[in-house]
């Protein structure tokens, strides 16, 4: 596999390979707002977004692991370079293709179970709520098959992906992304989007 692969991966996963090492710092990172983290993923790999975009990186699709860093690259390294406009979101597809296509040739369950912590957030990240209980459902066989000293991890994950689901159940949308889309918000969107853990 192309080394490039390993050096996303490393780079985004960091210590959180092994579900022992502490994650407090590794969840800040992956989740708050860090504008030295945002600049450093645009410097160094930029390339790499686009040449997946561009399908010069198909044959990472053929592994589990370059299949994730493909996932990661459109889903997540796409959220911290556009942040807070469109192109953000604009190649959310293809990250949704990657994962639904991995979990039905079961690319997913040959990772660890680490590694698969971010495998299935294009789920949560779509407005399609048959894809957010998808999403619901997988991070719930992780949290069932986890040693119980490592299963608080992903009952976390399972509490956004519910979040996720219930405002995809109410809306049919996330609200938080009318003004980056152009699109209208209802008076009902407009009152939900006052309440604190409204938006992601």
């Amino acid at each position: 596999m192309d080394s490039r692969i390993d050096e996303i991966l490393e780079y985004w996963y960091g210590d959180f390979v092994t579900e022992g090492s502490a994650v407090d710092d590794r969840f800040k990172f992956w989740f708050g707002k860090n504008e030295n983290a945002d600049k450093e993923i645009k410097e160094r790999f930029t390339n790499d977004i686009e040449q997946v975009i561009n399908n010069n990186y198909r044959h990472w699709l053929q592994y589990p692991r370059g299949r994730l860093a493909s996932i990661i690259l459109i889903d997540q390294f796409c959220r911290q370079i556009y942040r807070g406009k469109p192109e953000a979101f604009k190649h959310d597809h293809l990250a949704l293709k990657f994962c639904i296509e991995g979990i039905e040739l079961g690319h997913d369950l040959i990772l660890p179970r680490p590694l698969r912590y971010f495998y299935y957030l294009p789920l949560e990240h779509s407005e399609n709520l048959q894809h957010q209980y998808q999403c619901v459902a997988a991070y719930q066989a992780m949290a069932d098959e986890a040693p119980v000293q490592y299963r608080h991890i992903y009952t976390d994950a399972i509490v956004y992906a519910e979040k996720h689901l219930q405002i995809i159940e109410r809306f049919g949308r996330f609200p938080h992304r009318n003004e980056i889309f152009g699109r209208k918000s209802t008076a009902d969107e407009i009152e939900f989007l006052k309440l604190p853990g409204s938006s992601f």
